[in-house]
């Protein structure tokens, strides 16, 4: 019996000591092709230098500067004011620093260069700096909030503008290397390196695309280039968000280059309406079975949906079969279609849900040449806008040492009257400018917080 016990104990040793070397030599064998086919670090000189795709871009590349104003706001230029702020220092004649504001690109050998709609702001007089010193005018062609988009053209010169390519944004993947190219603290032409970090590409919002960037690209890049490893333009740079980079991609600007060149603007389908992301607890409210769609909180009287019978307190759920998630969705929806274009839109309205055929049409721009907001900074020297479609006129800014300005008008007044006219709505205002004779002062009627004043303004001769 022992022997059989030893002969049993001496196989055991034996099968155990032959696992253990097949396993080694199974473990070694993984061990080595694993190795054999792991990446290998990439070093620092395997990587191609972007000096070429620099150089080819930069040429390309002017800086926005507004001459002999560099301390009228006091500011580095990152720190350039909003339309809506404003500067309690005034011009000073003596300071002949000029201020540099951002970027544009030459997209046109003709003088047609492309920036945020920030910077190409109208009124103000841009020199555009080349990257070889020459200097030009550059005059708005116009520009398109929604995409922050702009257009200069760049006057004059006998020789063509050096210009750059638009490329092809939609073959851009997550991870891909890139350059911008922008002015950051009034460095101009100044060149930063990362990678696409994200892709915003919804289909269904038609022209709400962007690319994301690390946080190199500053805003001081701000209506620079974005530019692959060839050098061709693959977005323009509009901001810094959360340290992320942010661009408009280049197959957008084509698009919206293309519209503010032949019409001065974009046009984008408008139902006329202002509306609201339904929520649980609006949709108790409003007896709906499902917080599904978006609740119209405005409507502009002349406009489609108001001529469908579309009331406020309605509610969209859908248009041409697609679910109206947000307002935001629902604006890039309507947006991304043409004037003109007929949609149908499930509606809960009077307790039901119905089915309301809806004919586009274009939202007003109230900001051309004519219109009552270019008409009240003509006359005013403000801004104005609608509390809603039927419910007042404030003041959303005051240009400095404008008549409105030296009347005491502020931002955040509401307009009442004007020469005895009542305001209630854009068209009201507009109506009273046209009707003012500029011999004598205008009196405007504000009302201020919970108070209510008479002001007199003497407009420009």
């Amino acid at each position: 019996m022992a022997a059989v016990c030893e002969g049993m104990t001496r196989h055991a040793v034996r099968t155990a000591a032959a696992v253990h070397a097949w396993l080694t030599a199974w473990v070694g064998a993984v061990t080595v092709l694993s190795l054999l086919g792991a990446p290998r670090p990439v070093a620092a000189e395997d990587l191609p230098s972007l000096a070429g795709a620099a150089a080819a871009a930069k040429a390309a590349v002017v800086t926005l500067q507004l001459p002999g104003q560099a301390m009228l706001y006091g500011m580095l230029v990152d720190e350039w004011p909003d339309d809506d702020e404003e500067s309690s220092e005034a011009p000073n004649p003596a300071r002949d620093i000029d201020l540099t504001l951002g970027s544009a690109v030459v997209v046109e050998p003709s003088g047609v260069a492309v920036t945020t709609a920030r910077l190409g702001r109208r009124g103000l007089a841009l020199t555009a700096v080349t990257s070889d010193g020459r200097r030009f005018a550059a005059t708005l062609v116009g520009r398109d909030e929604q995409t922050d988009v702009a257009v200069l053209a760049l006057c004059c010169d006998t020789r063509s503008f050096p210009s750059i390519e638009l490329s092809d944004s939609d073959r851009l993947r997550v991870g891909d290397r890139i350059l911008a190219i922008g002015a950051p603290f009034g460095l101009a032409t100044s060149v930063t390196a990362s990678i696409v970090t994200s892709l915003t590409r919804d289909d269904a919002d038609g022209f709400a695309p962007l690319i994301h960037t690390g946080p190199s690209v500053g805003s001081g890049y701000a209506g620079g280039p974005v530019v692959d490893t060839t050098g061709a333009m693959v977005g323009l740079v509009v901001g810094n968000n959360a340290g992320a980079g942010i661009a408009v991609p280049a197959n957008t600007l084509r698009k919206v280059i293309a519209a503010l060149l032949e019409d001065g603007r974009v046009r984008r389908g408008s139902l006329g309406i202002k509306v609201q992301t339904l929520d649980a607890d609006l949709a108790h409210a409003f007896g709906v079975p499902a917080a599904d769609g978006v609740v119209i909180v405005d409507v502009r009287p002349d406009g489609p949906a108001a001529r469908a019978g579309l009331q406020r307190g309605d509610i969209i759920r859908d248009v041409d079969g697609r679910a109206a998630e947000s307002a935001t969705r629902m604006a890039h929806m309507i947006g991304s279609l043409s004037p003109g274009r007929r949609v149908v839109m499930k509606v809960w309205q009077h307790g039901r849900e119905q089915t309301v055929d809806v004919q586009l049409d274009d939202e007003p721009d109230l900001d051309a040449v004519g219109g009552v907001r270019w008409r009240a900074r003509a006359v005013l020297g403000a801004d104005v806008d609608g509390i809603t479609s039927d419910m007042g006129v404030v003041v959303a800014g005051v240009d400095f040492e404008s008549p409105a300005a030296r009347a005491g008008i502020r931002r955040a007044d509401v307009i009442l009257e004007v020469n005895g006219r009542a305001v209630r709505i854009l068209r009201d205002l507009d109506d009273a400018l046209r009707a003012i004779e500029f011999d004598r002062p205008i009196a405007i009627l504000l009302q201020r917080g919970a108070t209510t004043v008479y002001v007199t303004l003497r407009p420009p001769m």
